[in-house]
């Protein structure tokens, strides 16, 4: 089964190809405290743009359902940026205490928050 979670109500039709680079993102502690506080319930206002924080309040209950039976995250690696017209999105493999792992995405940052932020089961290759 294949799980998509998606907290950016921004298109993501903009994306070019993947390029991975030697350099760790900059973006995995906001993600990472995005998805523990999903996980709790909540959505970091101060991290998350408008649309960004009216999707993820829109769906956080099924969100935080969805986190909590993935575990705990065990580990977070950075694989790389896309470029998309609204600015770039670090993409991550995220992997959690249940066994799960996700690949997410976190960028577009407008006037210091994030635009987009979303997660798909599997790796970035599938």
């Amino acid at each position: 089964m294949r799980i998509s979670l998606l907290l950016a109500g921004v298109a993501m039709a903009g994306l070019t190809a993947f390029s991975a680079s030697a350099q760790d993102g900059q973006y995995a502690p906001a993600l990472t405290r995005m998805l523990t506080e999903a996980a709790a319930g909540t959505c970091p206002a101060d991290l998350m743009a408008d649309e960004l924080l009216a999707a993820c309040q829109g769906q956080i209950d099924a969100m935080a359902s969805g986190l909590n039976s993935l575990g705990e995250i065990e580990t977070m690696t950075y694989l790389g940026t896309e470029a998309t017209p609204e600015g770039p999105v670090e993409m991550y493999s995220v992997v959690f205490s249940g066994g799960a792992t996700m690949t997410w995405g976190i960028g577009q940052i407008q006037d210091g928050k994030f635009r987009a932020a979303f997660g798909t089961m599997g790796s970035a290759n599938e």
